[in-house]
């Protein structure tokens, strides 16, 4: 019975992507390990303001409790995509210059291998707290914008998406992707979460104190 509803809930979110027809489903990657307790570091991060920073990751892995997962489904009740790739983001003076999104896919059964590039940004907003005449910063090691970008596809079939990112206390990243071509709220809003490789200033000093 629960393995029926774990397969159910993934193929509901699979159906919610394919419509979206722009990333694939299950938020899953092996770019980057589990680290034990003992290897877990605690990040400080700073309180200041920051509108030139550049800042490095990859795709990261969408972790469920043990206890939603027991018994552990087999490979074949799974229906879903594994995502993995890199994303980069650099604001000079409260500018978004580069913000790039590489993604590669595969389903639960090895096929249907994807590359898709989000790049092109336009029409970007500042977000959250981060809505100030000062453009997009960095403050406290999270910063919050909304814009444009074109999906590349090796397909060919290429589209113009919505997207939000956050930033959140210099780790992790929080990338939320919609159709721009379908009013908002017919459209399914989908995320792909990251963590956060390198986080400089425009000194190229690490704003990432703690890490191993």
């Amino acid at each position: 019975m629960l393995n029926s509803k774990i397969t159910n809930r993934i193929m509901i979110a699979t159906g919610f992507l394919l419509s979206l027809s722009v990333i694939p489903t299950v938020v899953l990657s092996s770019n980057s390990a589990i680290p034990s307790a003992d290897a877990q570091t605690e990040t400080t991060t700073t309180t200041s303001t920051y509108q030139t920073f550049h800042a490095r990751g990859v795709l990261g892995n969408l972790i469920l409790p043990s206890a939603a997962v027991q018994p552990t489904p087999t490979p074949e009740e799974i229906a879903g995509n594994i995502v993995g790739g890199e994303w980069s983001l650099d604001v000079v003076n409260g500018e978004v210059q580069n913000f790039a999104v590489n993604m590669m896919s595969v389903d639960t059964a090895g096929k249907n291998f994807e590359r898709q590039e989000l790049r092109d940004l336009t029409n970007v907003q500042p977000g959250g707290s981060n809505n100030t005449n000062q453009g997009v910063v960095l403050s406290g090691n999270s910063t919050s914008f909304t814009g444009t970008v074109t999906g590349i596809r090796e397909s060919g079939n290429n589209q113009l998406i919505s997207v939000t990112f956050n930033l959140i206390n210099g780790n992790l990243a929080n990338i939320w992707f919609q159709s721009a071509a379908m009013p908002s709220l017919e459209s399914p809003r989908l995320p792909i979460f990251g963590v956060t490789t390198s986080l400089t200033d425009e000194n190229g000093n690490s704003l990432l104190e703690g890490r191993m």
